[in-house]
């Protein structure tokens, strides 16, 4: 199988701290790992993280629908995380776009 990265951009409410440049995360399973950046711009009064999702694919045909299988897991996992560290809050939103490219 081939190595390929997705990027996307995750419109959210949240953001990652000053003092930390990014985040990672390793699939437990190993099936992809994920990198969580601050974007450099906001857009009318919207913030956004970058993320890079690491994954194998069988094609680049195959890859896009897989890319979006697992941003969608991933940003499933990252609001439950945010709704369980702040006790039941659902303040959090997040909205993928997405931007697709193989390395």
């Amino acid at each position: 199988m081939t190595k390929f990265i997705a990027n996307l951009e995750v419109e959210t409410d949240i953001t990652l701290p000053p003092d930390i440049p990014f985040l990672c995360y390793n699939h437990s399973a190993s099936a992809y790992t994920v990198f969580l950046r601050n974007a450099h711009e906001v857009r009318h009064d919207l913030t956004f993280l970058t993320m890079q999702v690491i994954f194998d694919a069988p094609s680049i045909q195959d890859a896009k629908a897989i890319s979006k299988k697992l941003a969608k897991e991933f940003v499933d996992y990252l609001s439950l995380a945010w709704i369980s560290t702040e006790r039941n809050s659902t303040d959090a939103t997040f909205t993928r776009r997405a931007v697709f490219e193989s390395v």
